[in-house]
């Protein structure tokens, strides 16, 4: 089994049918519980969203992770991915706004009138997952 050190906080749909993000990895069990504490503050996340604090060696016996990431969570980020679900603005896949961008202004009727865009390597990808990042299970470890 190979996997990165570290901790992971998982952000889940409220019935845990899908992930939505993976926030880490975080170099304790304590740090990782105080950015889950953090998101489960967020109130756009309440009632909508559950959290799980996860070290990547964990997991059920047997089961195959790598980087954190398990084969079923990697295949669902690879169909939202090939659904076009990823962001219009980064073409990645994020649980908040996204962070490339700047700002955004609307005309009165609601529709979108621009979009500023933060700067090459002025923004923090940090948080969004790239379709790269998805491991292959299905290649050799």
């Amino acid at each position: 089994m190979t996997a990165a050190p570290g901790h992971l906080v998982y952000l889940w749909t409220s019935d845990r049918t899908a992930l939505r993000q993976a926030f880490g990895p975080y170099d304790s069990a304590e740090e990782a519980a105080r950015v889950r504490s953090r998101l489960e503050q967020w109130p756009a996340l309440t009632g909508y969203w559950a959290t799980d604090v996860i070290h990547p060696t964990s997991g059920s016996p047997g089961e195959d992770l790598r980087n954190g990431w398990t084969r079923e969570m990697a295949a669902e980020v690879r169909a939202r991915f090939a659904a076009n679900e990823a962001c219009q603005h980064c073409k990645g896949l994020h649980a908040r706004a996204c962070p490339r961008v700047k700002t955004m202004s609307f005309h009165p009727n609601g529709g979108l009138a621009s979009v500023e865009f933060w700067p090459d390597g002025q923004w923090s990808d940090a948080q969004v997952i790239w379709p790269e990042d998805v491991p292959d299970f299905d290649k050799e470890k």
